[in-house]
């Protein structure tokens, strides 16, 4: 068979020499057409669209296991907020107070000292004198105050030996 330099071109001539074949017949390798698709499948991108959205809608619909379906005991939380309430309410009160002495609303500690003070300083006036030298007074009523209690033992007259 002659070579055709003119159908062929210079490729051919190098192509025949060296064994290989003629570069218009070859052939790449074989593609699969449905590679380009979600999965590798005709459908693929839909398919995995629906199986998403059940899920979506099913997760929507989803709902926590509810406390009373698995006996839980909620007494120490119950205990614990009622403490805190207490507590809360104390606190309240306290700052109530405080406010209301502060804004004078109220009379502030050192007020009611005095007027207890300032009570008994009354009353211990109004009461008649009942030691010696009063008109109540008898030689058997025992006076008010008691003699002072002496803590301290008497000194004995001996040397002390050593």
């Amino acid at each position: 068979m002659a070579y055709d330099f003119d159908k062929e071109g210079i490729g051919g001539l190098g192509s025949r020499l060296l064994g290989g074949r003629n570069a218009f017949e070859a052939k790449g390798p074989q593609l699969d057409p449905n590679a380009y698709q979600y999965g590798g499948q005709q459908g693929g991108a839909d398919e995995a669209a629906n199986r998403y959205r059940q899920q979506a809608e099913g997760a929507q619909g989803r709902q926590a296991t509810q406390a009373q379906n698995v006996n839980v005991d909620y007494g120490q939380a119950n205990q614990a907020r009622s403490q805190g309430m207490q507590a809360r309410q104390g606190q309240a009160a306290l700052a109530s107070a405080m406010y209301g002495r502060a804004s004078g609303q109220t009379p502030s500690i050192a007020q009611m000292q005095a007027d207890r003070q300032m009570g008994q300083a009354a009353a211990s006036q109004a009461r008649p004198p009942s030691g010696p030298g009063s008109a109540a007074w008898s030689p058997g009523t025992p006076s008010r105050r008691a003699a002072p209690v002496s803590r301290v033992p008497p000194r004995s007259s001996a040397p002390a030996a050593h």
